[in-house]
């Protein structure tokens, strides 16, 4: 009888856990600093899609995984359409989003998202890139442009 009352308490319980884990990843959007919301509020008001048809198979592949992994948390509008551009932005970013215990993403995924989001910011993003990349210092400048062409090749 006591592990029946136990069993009937603990899966209630465990339920009530799951739905609480599921609404705080969809909640990150809400509980940014309002600096921070101002900020991004136009990027999840653009576009949520990315035409990747003219891009290599690889990284084709790897938009899907920025779809699945990266919606699970906040409209896909956000990185889409944010300012981000360099790589080591993205790093930081996607190093951030991977230490949150909603994200589940692994190693090789967290090197798909990158490779995807770096790729994309040079071909999509290219004017942006290029405004940044004025206010580096050529040693910088030149860092970038390796990590971007390492990327490139890999799926060329």
């Amino acid at each position: 009888m006591l592990l029946r009352t136990r069993f009937a308490l603990f899966f209630p319980a465990l339920a009530g856990l799951a739905l609480i884990a599921a609404g705080l990843c969809h909640a990150d959007d809400e509980q940014i600093d309002t600096v921070t919301k101002a900020r991004v509020d136009p990027f999840v008001k653009g576009s949520v899609t990315i035409d990747v048809s003219k891009y290599p198979t690889g990284i084709r592949e790897n938009y899907k995984v920025f779809s699945r992994k990266c919606s699970q948390c906040h409209n896909l509008g956000r990185p889409i359409n944010s300012d981000y551009v360099l790589p080591d932005e993205w790093s930081r970013c996607i190093g951030r989003m991977k230490h949150r215990s909603s994200s589940d993403i692994s190693s090789s995924e967290e090197r798909k998202l990158y490779d995807f989001l770096v790729f994309d910011s040079s071909i999509r993003k290219r004017a942006k890139l290029e405004m940044k990349l004025q206010t580096l210092t050529p040693d910088a400048q030149r860092k970038v442009e390796d990590k971007i062409k390492e990327v490139a090749d890999k799926y060329q």
